[in-house]
């Protein structure tokens, strides 16, 4: 017959904590101790009782309370109390608590105390006979023993002939709380009970996560991704979940027998979102990243610069703030609509927009809504500059002549020169102008100065006529002579000079009928701006007239 010490070999060979059913009895703890231990305690404030036994989660308590417990492994305990007369208690589930006597623990002392489960003998009764006894548990595949039968079996088993009587039975299996209990089998009966239900010795955790990231449990790494189911002992656990760029996520979480502790985790981010809308066709910049188009982005929170190129807005940027966790919008309508601008000119030269040249004899370009300085360069025409105010959404249309208008330099035909000039036929416009300045002067200054003379002379003449003396006859003839000769030449040189003059005209005036302007002349278009009152369409015609 297996004695009672048989049955607590095969419990602590197991492993597991007892639960004992049947008749409403509970699990009992036997112990062995406290005795002296050959370790040593090196702390001089503090008395250490070593604890060990193979039922799990126990519990410590005293009634001078308790400084700490250290668990140093599965079923091995160090409790630190202070030196002095304690009542230790031990508690474990399912079992019934076992209080110690009182004891005078010392200090520099260890103690060691071993904790076992109790189990109850068998009972038969005098009546000899046998009956059949069949047993099965939930799950099965459960390990049976039969303290006072030799042997081990796995569920379901069944005892065609066994002695009456009342038997215990022990049942194990991996993961589940041992399960003993009794049962009557009486004389030439057939005893089949429901399946035996073993609890589960472990619980789960099942974490869910907003976004894929590392798990942790107590302090490991369980996996990488967004959700993750694991079986864990029972007690308190510490599930922390870590992601780039998120918070952490800590929480801690009780785990009871057979149940499954739910940790729905949601990530916060460390950064804001920006999210585009009404952008379709638009290229993004994010600072100096480039972002494509309309959709959601991660940036990190404070400010950034958004920059949008747009048909319909051009090439703008905006600053834009982002806080954590939170999204900012960015809507086209945060941006001013843009209007385009379409320049020509009759002739190839540059086109320049507030001084950006942005091309040459015709050129379109989205400009944002104001006013605009155009200016039109030509290497032998020159500049010409003029001013646009330009609206949102709306087409200007901008021809800029720069050949001279074909009456303007028939009229300045009449000034040496300046027909040239305007024509800008430089060489010959200023030799024209020069001769005809110089030859006009000369004709001026011989005209007065002979217009002096004269008066001189005719003043002498009257003197010579009234003079009584000879000395002032003589006088008065040379006075006479000299202006005389002065007036001739002045003559002379003011009929030369009008007749240079003259000629510099004819000529200039025949070079300007001969010798067109290189480009032409304007003919009947004129410089203006087409201003579109419509986002694109006709508009209202305003006429700049650029010429003179």
């Amino acid at each position: 017959m297996i004695t009672r010490s048989a049955i607590i070999f095969f419990i602590v060979l197991f492993g597991l904590p007892v639960v004992i059913v049947g008749q409403g009895l509970n699990g009992q703890m036997g112990y062995e101790g406290p005795d002296p231990s050959t370790r040593i305690n090196t702390d001089a404030d503090k008395s250490i009782i070593h604890v060990t036994s193979r039922i799990p989660n126990l519990r410590f308590d005293s009634n001078r309370g308790i400084l700490k417990v250290v668990k140093l492994s599965s079923g091995d305990w160090d409790v630190l109390v202070s030196p002095g007369t304690h009542i230790f208690k031990i508690v474990a589930d399912d079992y019934e608590s076992l209080v110690l006597p009182p004891f005078n623990y010392q200090k520099l002392k260890l103690y060691e105390i071993r904790v076992s489960p109790k189990i109850f003998p068998q009972k038969f009764g005098t009546t000899s006979g046998r009956g059949s006894l069949y047993v099965d548990t939930d799950p099965s595949g459960s390990k049976l023993v039969l303290p006072d039968m030799e042997g081990e079996w796995t569920t379901p088993k069944h005892f065609k002939s066994i002695r009456a009587g009342i038997w215990t039975l022990i049942f194990t299996h991996e993961n589940y709380d041992t399960l003993i209990t009794e049962i009557m089998v009486n004389k030439d009966s057939v005893v089949h009970p429901p399946p035996f239900k073993l609890s589960p010795s472990f619980g789960a955790i099942a974490v869910r996560s907003s976004a894929a990231a590392q798990i942790f449990i107590d302090g490991l790494l369980a996996t990488v991704g967004q959700n993750y189911v694991t079986q864990t002992k029972r007690g308190s656990h510490d599930v922390v979940l870590r992601k780039n760029h998120y918070d952490d996520y800590q929480v801690t979480v009780e785990v009871g027998r057979g149940d499954t502790a739910v940790v729905d985790a949601e990530l916060v981010p460390k950064f804001g979102f920006f999210e585009f809308t009404g952008l379709d066709g638009a290229t993004i910049w994010l600072d100096s990243r480039l972002i494509g188009g309309i959709g959601q982005v991660e940036a990190d929170t404070g400010m950034h610069r958004i920059r949008i190129t747009h048909p319909r807005i051009g090439d703008q940027t905006k600053m834009y703030s982002i806080a954590k966790a939170q999204t900012t919008t960015v809507r086209a309508s945060d941006f001013e609509e843009v209007g385009i601008l379409n320049i020509s000119t009759d002739v190839l030269a540059d086109i320049s927009i507030d001084g950006k040249i942005i091309g040459q004899n015709a050129a379109t370009q989205n400009v944002m809504p104001g006013n605009h300085v155009i200016d039109i360069n030509h290497p032998s025409l020159g500049r010409k500059s003029m001013e646009a105010s330009i609206y949102p959404g709306q087409r200007s249309n901008m021809f800029i002549s720069m050949r001279p208008v074909r009456s303007t330099a028939y009229w300045l035909m009449l000034l040496p020169g300046a027909n040239q000039l305007y024509k800008k036929q430089t060489t010959r416009g200023y030799l024209y102008a020069g001769a005809f300045a110089v030859s006009a002067g000369a004709s001026a200054y011989f005209l007065l100065d002979y217009l002096k003379k004269k008066n001189d002379y005719d003043a002498a003449s009257a003197g010579y006529r009234n003079a009584t003396l000879n000395a002032e006859t003589a006088k008065y003839r040379e006075q006479i002579e000299s202006l005389y000769d002065g007036i001739n030449t002045d003559a002379k040189m003011r009929n030369t000079s009008l007749i240079a003059a003259g000629a510099v005209y004819v000529l200039s005036f025949v070079d300007a009928l001969i010798f067109p302007p290189e480009f032409g002349y304007r003919g009947d278009k004129t410089s203006g701006i087409n201003v579109g009152l419509n986002s694109i369409g006709d508009g209202i015609k305003f006429e700049f007239s650029m010429g003179l």
